[in-house]
């Protein structure tokens, strides 16, 4: 499943030549099944922000840097990189957390395309040139100081969500980008700075569950979509996206 709720993306498959597919299988002749193997998992960061040079910190090791117009890969088992699960954080110089995310690794190869309004994750490389540079870009506001920390924000948000989930809350993403990315809130600039938070759990559907009368038992989907604001935490949105189609 995608972690962004906005693009799509295509998983990269590795498919068995059948060549050797049709020489294989047990005695007697009996047919073995075939189908696509994901690749091995890597994690590559292709930077396309006005940011500045991003850390790629997984836990507390810092595996390595990237910059606009720039990719960097990380693989499981080089020196230096810590074992799956990883929780992943793009730093700034200042030490500001932009981005922060859970990878497990069974999805396959991961790439994290950073720009300035979000982070988005496939599993596939970006189609069409980089952009270039400018830092810091001039059409893009710096980013505000004495905003709330990640851990705070992931905290704020798991909060919001105590009384609408059923059992664990578990963060996904976190990550600072702007308002019109994530949501339209009548009133409020669109290029406002927000934590867009992605959780797993138990969520109740708000189509069935708040409907008149509410639907017994209310279903649930398993993520949520929690938005704040960057500066004071507020909750500018809530969404339990629906089943897909």
């Amino acid at each position: 499943m995608r972690r962004r709720y906005l693009v799509a993306s295509a998983t990269a498959f590795l498919l068995l030549p059948s060549s050797l597919a049709s020489c294989s299988g047990p005695p007697g002749g009996t047919p073995v099944a075939s189908g696509p193997t994901l690749a091995p998992y890597v994690l590559t960061v292709d930077d396309r922000s006005s940011w500045g040079m991003l850390q790629v910190a997984i836990g507390d090791s810092v595996v390595g840097h990237v910059g606009c117009d720039q990719t960097v890969t990380v693989v499981p088992g080089d020196p230096g990189v810590p074992p799956l699960p990883w929780t992943v954080r793009l730093v700034t110089a200042s030490g500001q957390t932009v981005d922060q995310r859970t990878e497990d690794g069974a999805g396959g190869p991961t790439w994290l395309l950073v720009w300035d309004a979000l982070v988005d994750e496939g599993h596939q490389p970006a189609l069409g040139p980089a952009p270039e540079c400018a830092m810091p870009s001039p059409s893009i506001a710096p980013l505000p100081t004495g905003g709330l920390t990640s851990a705070a924000a992931i905290d704020a948000g798991a909060r919001l969500l105590a009384d609408r989930a059923v059992g664990t809350v578990a963060v996904q993403t976190a990550t600072i980008g702007r308002l019109a990315t994530y949501t339209t809130l009548a009133g409020v600039d669109p290029q406002t700075f927000v934590w867009a938070l992605t959780y797993s759990g138990a969520f109740a559907d708000p189509s069935t569950c708040l409907a008149s009368p509410p639907a017994t038992p209310c279903p649930s989907q398993a993520s949520a979509l929690v938005v704040l604001d960057f500066t004071t935490g507020a909750e500018l949105s809530v969404a339990v996206p629906g089943p897909q189609r």
